[in-house]
């Protein structure tokens, strides 16, 4: 049963595609007039034209000739001269008096975060049972 289906299924595409063909590319006398007006006449082609092993060997010819396919236009070479590392480099100053203003800045939060801490486990050793939340830990 499979394969009575795959062989109708075959046969419709088959018949599909055979139709489209015809409604894309008209056989019309136009069609032949268009083909030959544009240089193709199919008097000329020869089956002959057509040999792999003809290719094959042009190919191989042309690779073992030595000789490019493609020719690249050469130019100058560029020459680089000695880089100046000095411009590289940024040119930038630190503050000093900012960055020890921020350094204690910082140190005087953390000592009054330390200080309130103790207060808290002073508080939480006197009555833990008054301790709302979670023990100071």
């Amino acid at each position: 049963m499979r394969f009575v289906l795959l062989v109708v299924g075959a046969t419709a595409t088959g018949a599909l595609s055979a139709a489209g063909i015809q409604t894309m590319f008209p056989q019309t006398q136009q069609t032949f007039a268009a083909v030959t007006a544009l240089g193709g006449n199919v008097a000329d082609f020869k089956l002959g034209d057509i040999n792999p092993l003809k290719a094959y060997e042009d190919v191989k010819r042309r690779i073992t000739s030595g000789e490019p396919a493609v020719s690249f236009p050469t130019s100058t070479p560029i020459t680089v001269g000695p880089i100046n590392m000095d411009a590289l480099r940024p040119k930038f100053t630190i503050d000093e008096k900012a960055i020890q203003r921020a350094w204690a800045s910082d140190m005087n939060r953390r000592v009054q975060q330390d200080i309130a801490r103790a207060r808290d486990f002073q508080a939480y050793g006197r009555n833990p049972m008054g301790w709302h939340g979670i023990p100071p830990h």
